[in-house]
């Protein structure tokens, strides 16, 4: 968290964050994707490396799928959300509740 408040001081104009709610507990996620999305809305772009499908959705707009270090996929993150079929093919298996 100190590390992203050290980075906004620099104001810049793309923030890129790996795995932000890793070990957080859901209260404070809710808080750091808050936080992502406000920054969003303001203008800053964001490159998000997340594991969790939801939080992923949550906050961003577009999704690029990587296998092996190469993007395989660029889709719209609420198409991809709703779409079992390309969850199964890109992530190896289908993702509960959606």
């Amino acid at each position: 968290m100190l590390a992203v408040a050290r980075a906004l001081l620099t104001r810049p104009s793309l923030l890129v964050l790996d795995g932000p709610s890793e070990g957080l507990a859901p209260v404070v996620v809710a808080i750091v994707v808050g936080a992502l999305r406000g920054l969003s809305a303001n203008g800053m772009r964001l490159l998000l490396v997340e594991q969790n499908l939801r939080i992923a959705a949550s906050v961003a707009t577009q999704f690029a799928v990587m296998v092996n270090g190469r993007i395989v996929e660029e889709v719209r993150a609420a198409e991809f959300l709703h779409d079992s079929s390309a969850q199964e093919r890109l992530l190896g298996r289908q993702v509960q509740g959606s």
